[in-house]
């Protein structure tokens, strides 16, 4: 396994935050990919769809259905919790020395699963 993949597994295997992505394994052939947790925002629950579909994976996604009038009445505390757990979770990857090169909404993933 080349340096900077051992480097990125290891420090993906230390991640246990419920905040962040969890790894689950590394495949090396034919090519090298990291699996991490599937995760998803199932808005079927509030009884909305989006796309043709009842589940969103990343803040992008979600921020289009609420643009696209889809999901409307999300209060101003549920848009300051997400923006807290984004807060909480580079939080704890900085703690660590870990720095999130690539934040933006299509990267931060969405879950009413926990």
């Amino acid at each position: 396994m080349h340096n900077s993949l051992k480097k990125l597994v290891y420090c993906m295997i230390s991640i246990t935050a419920i905040s962040v992505v969890q790894f689950k394994a590394v495949c090396l052939e034919p090519l090298a990919v990291l699996m991490l947790e599937y995760v998803y925002f199932d808005l079927s629950v509030f009884g909305y769809v989006f796309g043709g579909k009842g589940k969103v994976s990343s803040l992008k996604d979600f921020v289009s259905c609420l643009d696209a009038g889809d999901c409307n009445g999300v209060d101003t505390n549920f848009m300051n919790r997400i923006a807290s757990d984004i807060g909480s979770g580079l939080l704890y990857l900085h703690e660590r020395g870990i720095a999130q090169r690539d934040l933006k909404i299509a990267n931060v993933l969405v879950s009413n699963h926990h």
